[in-house]
């Protein structure tokens, strides 16, 4: 339970700072100085709204869903987060325009480790994607 909760309330300020700065609803640096209450619920409910939705109809239409959600969520969110970003960022950080690395390189292997590190995370997205599009044709 604590988990969950501790997960909803990262993901609720998380996604209500991305739509506030998505919509110029800029906060105030000032302490004392809050949002609005008319932004917060509107923030909120931006956040709140779809997923209880997609989670009502889940239960209540097609359990399923949920199992099909944390699949694409793992296989393709988690991929680019953690596999293709990262390399993507430390070879822009390392061979882009403006490179200036500021530390010594954690990830060995230059172009070639950093070229395989997001091939392999694009390859296997690609995978699940064909074997997704392939189930649905056949």
């Amino acid at each position: 339970l604590l988990a969950v909760t501790t997960s909803l309330i990262g993901f609720s300020y998380g996604l209500t700072d991305f739509f506030a700065d998505l919509f110029g609803m800029e906060a105030s640096l000032d302490e004392e100085k809050e949002r609005p209450a008319e932004q917060k619920a509107t923030l909120y409910a931006l956040a709140l709204v779809p997923p209880v939705a997609i989670a009502t109809y889940a239960i209540t239409e097609d359990p399923s869903l949920f199992f099909s959600v944390i699949d694409n969520a793992g296989t393709y969110g988690i991929l680019v987060i953690f596999g293709l970003l990262p390399a993507l960022m430390a070879w822009e950080q390392r061979y882009g325009a403006d490179a200036e690395p500021l530390v010594e390189d954690a990830v060995p292997g230059g172009r070639a480790g950093l070229a395989a590190i997001a091939g392999g995370a694009t390859a296997v997205i690609g995978l699940e994607t064909w074997e997704k599009v392939a189930g649905w044709a056949g």
